[in-house]
């Protein structure tokens, strides 16, 4: 399956959600509130199944403002960890993407 597929994926099975959000986080961070207007329903969740497959997610806390206009404060951000450490951008999926 291609990376534009697994994007497009509108499958509320577990496995296609945790492809879509490695997907993702291949791409840029994101936060909750992007992951679930991307059809991601229970994030934190399908991050422990990425980690749970041995990828390195680091989550930070941040404050978004909804679609409402309503700020929400401590919101998890998530970015897929390298090796190193280091939280790394994939340009090969960015440019698949269209980034």
């Amino acid at each position: 399956m291609t990376v534009e597929a697994i994007l497009r994926s509108k499958s509320t099975e577990r496995q296609a959600q945790v492809n879509k959000l490695f997907a993702l986080l291949k791409i840029r961070p994101h936060h909750t509130y992007e992951l679930r207007r991307l059809g991601i329903s229970h994030p934190a969740g399908r991050v422990q199944d990425l980690e749970a497959e041995g990828h390195h997610i680091s989550s930070s806390r941040v404050t978004v403002v909804d679609e409402n206009g309503f700020s929400h404060v401590r919101v998890a951000r998530y970015s897929l960890v390298d090796q190193t450490g280091d939280t790394e951008l994939a340009p090969d999926l960015a440019e698949e993407d269209g980034q």
